[in-house]
């Protein structure tokens, strides 16, 4: 793992560690972060068969109505909103993926077992290591890529509805194998998979080119708003309450958005406004892209007001409005770009 992450890894367990921990429960439960993306679900539900293969009684328990075009995959029917869970009987395992950190965890009921119940936490962001167990790699590709290196190590099956969530796992974190954390491991990664039978054009076009007409409406909302700052080297899109409400769109149907802006031409830095949750006009969610040449990162702005992320891809969500939030993030940026 070292040698394919060239990280530290003095603190993380090994998978030996996370297969003794795994081999003493019964029931699982696993979940990810809200609003749940392509690699947290892909990876839910790729660890779910897993577990299932060894025996292992599973529930992946998410809010399903916020989960976007991964839908397709096969065992998404299976999930169970966090509503619909008995929390009355807690698990011998939670499983928790792509969570930076317990804050992030979709459903506060579920936050709750953390530091109460034995917890493996996969991660690919590194803000913390707050599991019983730990797989935390800062800046892997994906957490489908480290799901995929513990099924290899620990030498599970890995049949092609698994391959093909794992599959859009790394497909959807790698905006389609473009970011810089993809690496020759990522890749290899991806041709094994290949090799079980994913069907990649036609989950290319499920989750890249299948748009309802409302989304295709709120996208084209998106373009109109675009903004040009400091010469072009910053672009910008916004989307406010009303556009989702007037489109009958959720926040799911914009999760390509980001590379609206970051496709144009001498773009450094890329950004998305949006309200968080799309019901709260007084909280605003940065999404920000990045590239190479790009004095300020995605995670430096990220940061700057609150969040994180990796970095070239990184958000925060400010307690402001989109028209405050838009002003504070091009003061700041004017003292580089300027």
């Amino acid at each position: 793992m070292n040698e394919v992450y060239d990280i530290n890894t003095k603190d993380l367990d090994t998978v030996a560690d996370i297969l003794a921990l795994i081999a003493d429960t019964h029931r699982v439960a696993i979940s990810a972060h809200t609003y749940p993306d392509g690699d947290a679900v892909g990876s839910c539900i790729a660890m779910a068969g897993f577990l299932r293969a060894v025996r292992k009684d599973v529930t992946i328990v998410l809010p399903k109505e916020d989960v976007g075009p991964v839908r397709v995959l096969d065992g998404f029917e299976g999930i169970v909103d966090p509503d619909a869970f008995d929390f009355s009987v807690p698990p011998d395992l939670f499983v928790c993926l792509d969570c930076a950190d317990p804050s992030r965890i979709c459903d506060a009921r579920i936050r709750e077992w953390v530091g109460k119940i034995p917890t493996l936490n996969i991660d690919h962001h590194g803000r913390e290591l707050f599991g019983t167990k730990n797989f935390v790699v800062k800046d892997a590709s994906s957490t489908g890529e480290l799901v995929y290196d513990i099924a290899r190590a620990a030498g599970w099956t890995i049949d092609r509805p698994i391959a093909e969530a794992l599959w859009c796992a790394i497909l959807t974190d790698t905006c389609r194998f473009t970011t810089p954390s993809t690496r020759p491991s990522t890749l290899r990664t991806a041709a094994a998979l290949a090799e079980k039978g994913v069907r990649i054009a036609w989950l290319a076009e499920q989750i890249y080119q299948r748009e309802s007409f409302n989304a295709f409406d709120l996208r084209r909302r998106a373009i109109n708003s675009l903004e040009c700052w400091f010469d072009g080297r910053v672009v910008t899109i916004a989307l406010s309450t009303g556009d989702f409400a007037e489109t009958g769109c959720k926040k799911q149907d914009g999760e390509t958005f980001p590379e609206i802006p970051n496709s144009l031409e001498g773009v450094q830095l890329a950004v998305f406004f949006y309200p968080f949750p799309i019901s709260d006009s007084g909280h605003t969610r940065i999404s920000a892209r990045s590239h190479a040449d790009s004095p300020i990162t995605a995670k430096m702005l990220a940061a700057h007001f609150g969040g994180g992320g990796h970095e070239h891809s990184a958000a925060a969500t400010p307690a402001l409005s989109i028209a405050e939030t838009k002003r504070a993030v091009q003061d700041w940026l004017a003292t580089v770009f300027n």
